[in-house]
């Protein structure tokens, strides 16, 4: 446990100096779900097929951070800023997000299934072939947002803000070839609450 203590600790640093002292973070496999840390800072770090399943983050700030190949399935998230961050090859499903939000965060096949967003940002997001299936989104802002190739089956958007303002939405179908895109692929998400 100290190890990750100092870790963390120097990693604090080297955001609070902006690099002129500590290191920043970077872990590779870990299951975080054993780590017990108090407020720790995971701004601008790196991590790579690590296990956060089932945990639960409120206020953080994820800004600049990298998770590639991470699991964070099953876990709950309040009012934390994914700002920048890149969410590569992620699973998130089962997940809620509360009040979040993902300026110009990036996601690329990253697992959304069954995901429930409520009160979120999602404005300059850049998803690209992501799952949606069965996720709902409420009340949420898409001003920018760029969406290609999403499978969503059964995904429901209801009451969105700013959804005249994506900037592309394509849905790619359960036989991997058809896409539907634009007005039409609007249509077959947004639902009337």
């Amino acid at each position: 446990m100290l190890a990750f203590n100092q870790l963390f600790d120097a990693h604090r640093r080297w955001v609070e100096t902006s690099g002129a002292s500590g290191k920043p973070l970077s872990l590779d496999g870990i299951d975080m779900r054993r780590v017990s840390l108090n407020a720790p800072v995971l701004e601008q770090a790196f991590f790579t097929d690590c296990d956060f399943r089932g945990m639960a983050f409120e206020n953080v700030d994820f800004y600049r951070s990298e998770f590639y190949s991470c699991d964070f399935s099953h876990s709950v998230f309040i009012d934390c800023d994914f700002s920048k961050c890149a969410l590569d090859y992620s699973s998130f499903t089962g997940s809620r997000f509360y009040r979040c939000k993902f300026p110009r965060a990036d996601a690329f096949r990253a697992d959304f299934d069954e995901c429930i967003f409520q009160h979120c940002s999602l404005a300059g997001i850049n998803l690209m072939e992501c799952s949606l299936a069965k996720a709902r989104i409420e009340e949420t802002d898409f001003e920018e947002a760029y969406l290609d190739k999403i499978r969503a089956s059964d995904a429901a958007i209801i009451c969105p803000s700013n959804i005249e303002k994506i900037n592309r939405i394509s849905l790619l179908h359960k036989d991997g070839k058809t896409i539907t895109e634009g007005a039409a692929a609007l249509k077959m998400l947004k639902k009337e609450s």
